[in-house]
């Protein structure tokens, strides 16, 4: 029994020197599927299961940054174009309020909030571009 009442993970801890009996063959026993596999043969496994994972992980991540990022610059070009259609037609829109004997309409906070959204898909399309890059370099 301890002096402190330590949860049981505390209790196994085995001290500072664990790196040391992990090294050596009798860790390596523990995930042996068969009596008989070596040392090398733990060794391939682990790698070639953890090679396959690192892989996958590291594949899906990087397919999943370019699908984002081709996505915002799809949205971009076409917001990009449908905000110069739209800047183009704001003078006609007021004049024909104005005819109609309407009240003309403010587009201010609408171009600001059009602009702030084309300025904030610049900045996510220049973030998963380099994210997508990190995982090509890798």
């Amino acid at each position: 029994m301890t002096l402190f009442p330590l949860v049981r993970r505390l209790r196994s801890y085995q001290g500072p020197h664990v790196t040391c009996t992990q090294t050596a063959e009798t860790h390596n026993k523990r995930y042996a599927r068969r009596n008989n596999d070596t040392m090398f043969d733990c060794f391939m496994y682990r790698s070639i299961t953890y090679g396959h994972l690192r892989f996958l992980i590291y594949f899906s991540s990087g397919f999943f940054t370019i699908i984002a990022f081709v996505f915002v610059s799809l949205s971009f070009l076409i917001g990009y174009c449908l905000m110069h259609l739209f800047l183009r037609f704001q003078y006609k829109i007021t004049i024909f309020l104005l005819l109609l004997g309407r009240r003309g309409f403010a587009f201010n906070d609408l171009n600001k909030f059009l602009v702030y959204c084309l300025h904030l898909m610049m900045v996510f399309i220049g973030g998963f571009g380099w994210v997508f890059m990190l995982f090509v370099e890798m």
